[in-house]
């Protein structure tokens, strides 16, 4: 009968690293489309976006930042709320050009996350800040059409207006740089600007991220 002996070889548990939460920044750029009841319009915006983020965990970051933005769109007469311009006949269609400044806050998760790549997606919601509002109409009266522009230059607030949505990939490089590609898309809630149009907005940022991380 054998008699098995007790090793005395140690038992190792290995401790997971503790995650290092850490602060981000980067400079973005759009092309913005913007639209009303998704009427086409020659015109093209932009967004140049400061972005500031925290990383919470490993999959989870809260994102917000000051975007200064012009956007661009063009809607036929009756889907425009006619009271804010200086017309007395029926509005036929309407451009307009929008300069304003979108704070904007989002919750982004990560779903593909290794040492070079990352695939994420975010939602949240814009404020904004309408520095200028400039309108070129055509409006009709006693059967004479006539060609008008109207310019706002006071400040209009639109708090939490639309809500957003994007979907993205980053490529890290030398440890603390991201690249980032992110298609978005802004939804309208209150509206945008004097008459709170219903401005829906698309594009595709292209940015670099910096992170505060240690090494």
């Amino acid at each position: 009968e054998s008699i098995i002996q007790p090793t005395n070889t140690p038992i190792i548990h290995i401790k997971k690293a503790p995650f290092n939460k850490y602060f981000y920044t980067g400079a973005m750029y759009a092309a913005d489309k913007s639209s009303i009841n998704f009427e086409s319009s020659k015109g093209l915006g932009y967004s140049m976006a400061l972005a500031l983020g925290y990383q919470f965990s490993k999959i989870f970051s809260i994102e917000t930042g000051i975007h200064i933005e012009k956007k661009e769109y063009y809607t036929k007469g009756e889907h425009f709320d006619k009271s804010i311009l200086p017309a007395t006949g029926k509005i036929l269609w309407i451009e307009s050009e929008n300069k304003l400044i979108e704070i904007p806050v989002s919750l982004k998760t990560d779903f593909l996350n290794n040492q070079k790549h990352q695939l994420f997606g975010s939602f949240g919601m814009s404020s904004f800040l309408v520095n200028n509002e400039s309108y070129e109409y055509e409006e009709e009266i006693n059967g004479v059409i006539q060609s008008e522009s109207v310019e706002f230059t006071n400040n209009t607030s639109n708090l939490f207006a639309t809500v957003n949505m994007s979907f993205g990939y980053e490529y890290k490089f030398k440890n603390r740089f991201r690249l980032r590609i992110e298609p978005y898309l802004n939804l309208p809630l209150s509206g945008i600007g004097k008459s709170k149009e219903p401005v829906l907005s698309k594009g595709v940022y292209f940015g670099l991220l910096y992170n505060f991380h240690k090494k």
